[in-house]
């Protein structure tokens, strides 16, 4: 469920007393949910969507800078077909598949393709294809626990629990190759370790169990004795040492400290560009706006006396911060400077009133830089800049070639504080090329 939601502040009192308020619009998302009982999940659904909407409000309304809810302006409930997933048949694994020799793909009849998959990871008999020669193990696992056959992959996590068994399970695409369908808990502890492989048939949408002997050769990679795979992001990382397996490692191997940042995130997989017309992609900067330099900036100091206070306290409730003294403001120093690092002004000053006078010359300063922002000098070519431009054969902004194209011409890029010319350029190039209308302020230690 989506709402959108106009919120608003106060702005300011007209002429005539009047509030004049500032209005903006936000859209609200609840969570999804599946609802199999249109009599009381549907009722839930509504409930949940309300509670998780009028909490983003209320959250929004306490930090967000003195914005207030005003009215609803709409609705809307978006509603797909849930599509259970379960493992059905038997099924062949696809060719490209079967020559990596990754996989076992047990011939089980009726629904116990999950069953046989378990045991083939776990055991090694003769012939691993054949569901005879798993029935030896039937009794070393329980299996009331799923409830019932075919197993689905919300009933995983259960037989995980009562076996003492990590299962992953992946499905696997044309294109995107290996993804994940679930990635336990598990995985990394005491408990052994099954990964599966859920082939689905794309016209019936059956589903089958299929055991994975070898990750890396379904990922298609090699030479990895001395790494481990990781399975929240299908990458290979190395351990500190060849036989480290544990969690504890003195060394805190590379291994464990990737394993501690990737399992903070949802399951994702690294995939690189392919060539296009046989060259290799590229990513650009194209914000070339961002190197221009500002304008001027100021660069300042405040010094402080410390006051001990008559009665320490802590900071916060249950803080252990316990706050002694108290900063005095006692004066300022402060330097304006230019883009090409000249000095323009520079003040210091010392005095009780100094945080005020310090806010005073900034609010001067700014203005007087705004002013100067809204210069625009014409442009002053020199014979030696006509020249460099006439034979220049490359965008001094962005580094490509002219191509004499009418939509897009070269031109002549200037400052417009100075008047200096600054290269040859792209029209595109020169437009977005604009200085920032901003006054830094860089204060120490602040």
């Amino acid at each position: 469920m989506s709402m959108k939601i106009q919120f608003k502040r106060f702005l300011c009192e007209s002429a005539s007393g009047d509030d004049i308020y500032e209005y903006q619009e936000k859209y609200v998302n609840s969570h999804m949910l599946v609802v199999m009982n249109s009599y009381t999940s549907l009722d839930r659904f509504m409930n949940l969507s309300a509670e998780k909407i009028e909490h983003t409000i209320s959250v929004f309304e306490q930090y967000g800078s003195g914005w207030h809810f005003n009215l609803i302006m709409g609705c809307d409930t978006r509603i797909g077909k849930f599509k259970l997933f379960k493992a059905w048949d038997w099924m062949d694994v696809p060719f490209r598949l079967k020559s990596k020799r990754a996989t076992i793909n047990v011939r089980t009849k009726r629904n116990f393709c999950f069953k046989m998959a378990v045991f083939c990871a776990l055991h090694k008999p003769r012939n691993p294809r054949k569901p005879s020669s798993y029935k030896k193990f039937e009794h070393l696992y329980n299996f009331k626990c799923v409830v019932d056959f075919p197993v689905s992959i919300s009933s995983i996590s259960r037989f995980e629990e009562a076996n003492g068994i990590a299962i992953n399970v992946f499905t696997e695409h044309s294109a995107d190759g290996l993804w994940h369908v679930q990635i336990s808990q598990f995985n990394y502890t005491s408990y052994r370790t099954v990964n599966l492989l859920l082939l689905t048939d794309a016209k019936t949408g059956a589903t089958h169990y299929v055991t994975i002997t070898d990750n890396d050769k379904l990922l298609g990679q090699r030479k990895f004795h001395r790494r481990k795979l990781c399975y929240n992001c299908l990458q290979r990382i190395r351990l500190c040492q060849q036989n480290c397996e544990s969690e504890t490692c003195e060394r805190l191997c590379i291994f464990e400290r990737h394993r501690i940042q990737c399992e903070n995130h949802e399951f994702q997989k690294v995939k690189m560009p392919k060539r296009k017309n046989g060259e290799t992609p590229t990513i650009e900067f194209t914000n070339f706006r961002h190197q221009i330099k500002v304008g001027y900036v100021v660069y300042a100091d405040m010094e402080c006396l410390l006051k001990p206070l008559s009665s320490p306290f802590s900071g916060s409730v249950g803080g252990k911060t316990e706050k002694k003294k108290i900063h005095v403001p006692t004066g300022f120093s402060y330097a304006v400077v230019k883009e090409d690092s000249i000095l323009i002004a520079h003040r210091v000053y010392r005095g009780r009133d100094g945080v005020d006078i310090f806010l005073q010359d900034l609010l001067q300063i700014a203005t007087i830089v705004a002013d100067i922002y809204k210069l625009n000098i014409p442009l002053c070519m020199t014979e030696s800049n006509e020249n460099e431009f006439l034979s220049a054969s490359y965008c001094h902004i962005c580094s490509r070639k002219f191509d004499d194209s009418p939509d897009d011409p070269k031109c002549r890029d200037h400052n417009h504080l100075t008047g200096l010319y600054r290269g040859a350029s792209h029209q595109s190039c020169n437009i977005n090329y604009t200085q920032k209308e901003i006054l830094p302020v860089f204060m120490h230690n602040f």
